[in-house]
């Protein structure tokens, strides 16, 4: 798999072993069913091999997907499936851990779908900045819809830095991995739509967001019906907590 190849579909392929051999001692996946995002060149697959029960590995690009094969010719652990992880239904394959080093170009959508997927935990490496933002707590700089939607449903933990030296092709910026434990926390599109709608506004009051043309008539007075009565109608989006999302949805 040549630089030009990779580059072209915008991914960066983690090569540094000391890296790898970290992420496969984090993710715990000893006698585990464990899912790959991505197989890309079969750096991670190979040494999950070596220690899962067994590995699903979901690529969607066919040429790395014939290399991979290819690589992992009469490896009974492995399960090579061309798709694209967005798309998969959640429950297809036997999965208690997943783990990848995922593109930074759908980040943010693999996140939101793995609050469909029933698992143990999930081991990533993301851009660096992405794994701050999943972090971030109210009222700081990187706090975002992408903050309260992962604290809603996951136990997060950034692990550690990741230099960009540590990819082929380098990219631009520094990743770090993170650690995710589900929460027992069911989908709620109704709350998860308002904190989309919120977050575009996030640097206004919420009396002043909630006027925007994102809410309907409704949607605003059951808002600051409940804001009023919990005080909080004068607060910027960006500091609201968890608690107090639900608290705006009745959830």
């Amino acid at each position: 798999m040549t630089n030009k190849r990779t580059q072209k579909l915008g991914q960066h392929m983690l090569v540094d072993t000391e890296v790898i051999d970290y992420e496969i001692a984090m993710a715990r996946l000893e006698d585990k069913a464990v899912l790959e995002i991505g197989g890309g060149t079969g750096n991670l697959t190979e040494a999950l091999e070596k220690n899962a029960k067994k590995v699903t590995v979901i690529e969607k690009d066919q040429m790395m997907i014939d290399e991979l094969k290819d690589k992992f010719k009469g490896k009974r652990k492995i399960k090579i499936i061309r798709g694209d992880f967005l798309e998969i239904s959640p429950g297809k394959y036997e999965v208690e851990i997943i783990i990848g080093n995922i593109p930074y170009s759908v980040s943010s959508q693999i996140i939101f779908k793995l609050r469909e997927w029933k698992f143990e935990h999930a081991l990533l490496c993301v851009q660096k900045e992405f794994a701050e933002r999943m972090i971030a707590k109210p009222g700081d700089r990187n706090y975002s819809r992408l903050s309260i939607m992962s604290q809603i449903y996951f136990k997060t933990t950034c692990l550690r830095d990741v230099p960009k030296t540590c990819f082929d092709p380098v990219p631009e910026v520094d990743s770090a991995i993170v650690l995710l434990f589900p929460k027992d926390e069911k989908i709620n599109e109704k709350r998860d739509e308002l904190i989309t709608k919120l977050f575009v506004h996030r640097k206004k009051t919420l009396a002043a967001a909630i006027k925007s043309r994102e809410f309907t008539e409704d949607e605003r007075k059951n808002i600051l019906s409940r804001a009023e009565k919990e005080r909080i109608s004068n607060k910027r989006v960006f500091h609201l907590t968890t608690e107090e999302i639900f608290l705006l949805t009745g959830s």
